[in-house]
């Protein structure tokens, strides 16, 4: 509710509070109540525009005044502030700000004796800063990246090897590099910084005395064991579906058949999970209280798994569950009907295989 200053009367809105005053109060207009009663600073009512200052025009109770006195002043203004915020049109030499593209280019392009030894300067400054030289051609370098696309486009031919070629005639540390610590292979060749891989896989890595040194380190400092695996917050992960198919379960964007079928099977049976964590599988629907998985094969996505889709249905019906499953059809999404549902679960609890 709004009170009228004047005579303590309340309102719903400002404009019944304007016809009231009106109509009750004709020896006060609205802008003179607003400026007795509303007004929030002496600002308010001047043109915001920085050399401007003239009054603006009110409007109503519930605005107050414009924030400026013309189009023109607020467009200048926005643009006076769009340029404010521009840092790209900067001297590189002196620092000078330009609010005009053309003439930062003109001051760019036509540098006088000042601006040429800063210049001058800077090259300088940024030629000591290239420590890495090629041993070819002798050309200095900031980094090893800028090094290797010198190197492929200048001496290599676009040829990836020849990276490699270089590494092991100029930077190449010993004869040791690029053999595996563990098993004696062969490692591949990374990058003209790091070099060869120390380890020809990860099984080999895991076997070198100081990483598995370094991972019990890191593990104790982050979990208090030396080895996580083996704790019980793990293995009650694991046991509840493994960390992969806990991660499919926050997946929030199921399939429309999927989402469907979800749907009917919820209205039957209240207990039902979309994205069922399950060994290390996610299950498309659960239905916890008569253990029953469906899932439901899309013809594109399963295409060619046909042998993986068993041995994922084999290794759940180990577990106590029972599955059923809906193929898709080329071309168009298989969605069967809620009858056909709930005949197919009867059925599978009737120890009848069913794949549909």
């Amino acid at each position: 509710m709004i009170k009228c200053a004047e005579c303590n009367r309340e309102f719903q809105d400002y404009t019944s509070l304007g016809s009231h005053i009106g109509q009750s109060h004709r020896d006060l207009t609205l802008k003179g109540y607003y400026d007795k009663y509303l007004k929030k600073d002496q600002n308010e009512g001047i043109c915001k525009k920085t050399d401007c200052k003239k009054s603006t025009k009110f409007i109503g109770l519930t605005i107050g005044y414009n924030n400026y006195c013309s189009q023109k002043c607020a467009t200048k203004e926005k643009d006076f502030e769009k340029i404010i915020n521009r840092t790209k049109l900067i001297c590189p030499y002196c620092g000078i700000k330009f609010y005009n593209t053309s003439n930062f280019l003109s001051h760019i392009s036509h540098l006088d004796d000042n601006h040429k030894t800063i210049k001058e300067k800077i090259e300088k400054e940024k030629e000591f800063s290239k420590k890495i030289i090629c041993k070819i051609c002798e050309r200095k370098f900031k980094d090893f990246r800028t090094l290797g696309i010198h190197l492929n486009q200048t001496h290599g031919d676009y040829k990836r090897e020849f990276v490699k070629e270089y590494y092991n005639n100029y930077l190449k540390k010993d004869s040791i590099e690029g053999i595996c610590k563990t098993c004696g292979k062969e490692t591949k060749f990374a990058n003209l910084s790091y070099g060869y891989y120390k380890h020809c896989n990860t099984k080999c890595s895991k076997l070198d005395p100081e990483v598995e040194k370094k991972s019990k380190q890191t593990c104790l400092k982050n979990h208090g064991v030396t080895n996580y695996a083996k704790t019980e917050n793990w293995l009650n992960q694991m046991s509840n579906g493994g960390q992969a198919a806990r991660m499919l379960t926050f997946i929030q964007n199921p399939s429309k058949p999927q989402k469907k079928i979800f749907d009917i099977v919820k209205n039957e049976y209240n207990d039902a999970i979309i994205n069922f964590p399950i060994l290390n599988y996610c299950a498309d629907i659960a239905i916890p209280s008569i253990k029953v998985i469906i899932e439901y094969n899309g013809e594109y996505w399963h295409r060619g798994k046909e042998d993986y889709d068993l041995q994922r249905k084999d290794s759940i019906e180990k577990v106590g569950w029972k599955v059923l499953i809906y193929q898709g059809i080329k071309g168009s999404d298989f969605i069967p009907s809620r009858e056909q549902i709930k005949n197919d679960i009867v059925s599978l609890k009737l120890n009848k295989k069913l794949i549909l």
